[in-house]
């Protein structure tokens, strides 16, 4: 008798997997799922393609065939997706001591650019804040930043860092006058010099970043009033000079372009 007739094989629905850390998955043995029936052959031989334990990410289509003792074959073919389940880790700046304007309030920017953030399956995962920029921010106050991650497949994680905002000890009325104290030069090229020509005994000059961000600090011990800071290894930009005498502070904007 000769057999020519296909056996038959049901319909497979897609499958998914869960991927590694590297984004990768192995590719399970789906012959189980095929359910098949021959007009002949009591138990037809199930293969599938690719192989149970190829590795792959993403999507890959499986195929399964039965073939009868005759060599007549069906076959079922489905998708089998690797899905992400991993967090994405993300790392905070450092607390931050920042200076508030001339109103008395700082501005937050959009801190986002610097944080860390990677994953196993998304390149560059998404980054936001909570506050959101532009919210305002009073002196003296100490304020929680949190920062999430977001990677393509939803999986957030998040972490969080301290901004405080600077109390500003000067007033108009201080002994230290904001005429008394020169910056200059002004875009600066290595060094920049203050020149002070009150009375008063200055004692420290802190430097910041435009994000207000400590980025040294320098002991003043009666070296006169005309002194020089090197400043040749720094990114060009703009910075926060705090300038300090006894218990007053007076705080003088920098540009720096190294050359």
């Amino acid at each position: 008798v000769l057999d020519i007739i296909n056996p038959t094989i049901n319909a497979i629905a897609d499958q998914t997997v869960v991927s590694n850390s590297n984004c990768e998955a192995n590719l399970p043995d789906y012959t189980f799922l095929a359910n098949v029936l021959d007009n002949c052959d009591a138990s037809p031989i199930i293969t599938q393609s690719p192989n149970p334990g190829t590795v792959f990410s993403g999507n890959i289509l499986v195929t399964i065939t039965v073939t009868d003792a005759s060599g007549n074959a069906a076959s079922a073919s489905f998708n089998v997706t690797a899905i992400d389940v991993i967090a994405p880790e993300i790392i905070c700046p450092e607390n931050m001591l920042v200076i508030p304007n001339e109103n008395g309030s700082y501005i937050l920017p959009d801190i986002t650019t610097n944080a860390i953030a990677f994953d196993n399956c998304t390149i560059s995962p998404t980054i936001s804040q909570n506050p959101a920029a532009g919210t305002i921010f009073s002196e003296g106050s100490i304020n929680t930043i949190t920062l999430i991650a977001t990677d393509d497949a939803g999986n957030t994680s998040e972490c969080t860092f301290i901004i405080e905002v600077e109390v500003i000890l000067s007033t108009p009325d201080s002994v230290l006058q904001e005429e008394d104290i020169i910056v200059y030069p002004s875009p600066a090229n290595n060094f920049f010099r203050i020149q002070y020509n009150g009375n008063m005994r200055l004692t420290k000059l802190e430097l910041f970043d435009i994000r207000g961000r400590s980025i040294s600090t320098h002991s003043i011990n009666n070296e006169g009033n005309n002194l020089q800071f090197d400043v040749s290894k720094l990114a060009n930009g703009v910075y926060w000079v705090s300038i300090f005498a006894e218990k007053e502070k007076i705080i003088k904007r920098l540009i720096i372009e190294n050359k």
